[in-house]
């Protein structure tokens, strides 16, 4: 990520397992209607998908006549934020199937059984 623009969509794919990569293009999709906005922080915690954004310092000069824009684009910002990350809830982050959330090694996922199964395993193998 560059400091003052962002992650870029495939910057964004990096920081999340393959099964979450429709869940960042849709993000993506919402992000592309608003160039100016920023994505900060792209990431999994606690088994589901976390994006954070803001917008350029000008936006918050109430002198600016962009000041305006953002309320209502925040509000349905992040009750799309808020949907994806539902929606994380129950995609496993590994293929994209149904998932749930489980604990594999002490770290938490949402994944679907077969693989949690091979996670588990793959860990089994490295100790």
């Amino acid at each position: 990520m560059t400091d003052n623009t962002g992650y870029t969509r495939a910057e964004a794919k990096l920081c999340v397992l393959p099964g979450w990569h429709k869940l960042i293009d849709k993000a993506y999709d919402l992000f592309d209607q608003y160039p100016d906005i920023i994505i900060s922080t792209v990431k999994q915690k606690y088994g589901s998908l976390r994006i954070n954004f803001h917008w350029p310092d000008e936006y918050y000069d109430p002198d600016n006549s962009k000041y305006d824009t953002i309320s209502q684009a925040n509000d349905d910002l992040f009750s799309a934020l808020n949907n994806l990350d539902d929606v994380s809830c129950h995609t496993c982050e590994l293929c994209g199937q149904t998932g749930k959330w489980c604990e594999v090694r002490g770290w938490q996922y949402t994944l679907c059984q077969t693989c949690q199964i091979k996670l588990e395993q793959e860990h089994d193998y490295n100790d």
